[in-house]
């Protein structure tokens, strides 16, 4: 069991959006399972639902049927920056709570 102690925030919210780091980070807050939950099984189902729904229909497909990659490039980018960024706010959130928890008064 980890020690109950506060977290950096800035390095919490940066190990988020770094795969395997984002499990570190969130075992140290003591939410691991949910954060598996949310953002490995559900994001992932998501990313799919997601990347399929743009190569199979609407005017991104017609676009790559034209040899156009670039626009699911950036497509893709633009979702996992998002992503990205959700994933740090939500660890943000979290250790912001833990540290209050631990010791009320840091922030």
């Amino acid at each position: 069991m980890i020690k109950k102690e506060p977290v950096n925030v800035i390095m919490q919210m940066i190990f988020a959006v770094i795969p395997i780091l984002d499990l570190y980070a969130s075992y140290k807050i003591q939410k691991l399972r949910l954060w598996v939950l949310i953002f490995w099984i559900v994001g992932g189902i998501v990313g799919l639902i997601y990347r399929e729904t743009i190569m199979s229909g609407g005017y991104v497909a017609e676009l790559l049927n034209n040899n156009s990659d670039f626009i699911y490039v950036i497509d893709n980018s633009i979702f996992i920056i998002i992503y990205a960024i959700i994933q740090a706010m939500v660890m943000r959130k979290w250790s912001k709570k833990w540290n209050t928890q631990i010791k009320p008064g840091i922030i």
